[in-house]
């Protein structure tokens, strides 16, 4: 399944309100790839980036 039919489903899934352990699976599993993708390219990871706008707002 591609990543384009994955991210599909779960949009399908969440407008269904399907309440699937099969999607936070899926959806752990994006989130891990495209970490490791943005820390290949030298990026910051989602989280990190999360975190730091978040105290930015704070401050």
């Amino acid at each position: 399944m591609s990543t384009h039919h994955r991210l599909t489903y779960l949009v399908k899934a969440y407008k269904n309100k399907i309440k699937d352990s099969q999607i936070s699976v899926m959806l752990s599993n994006m989130l891990d790839r495209l970490n490791t993708m943005l820390l290949a390219a030298g990026h910051e990871t989602i989280k990190n980036h999360i975190i730091r706008a978040n105290s930015l707002k704070a401050a």
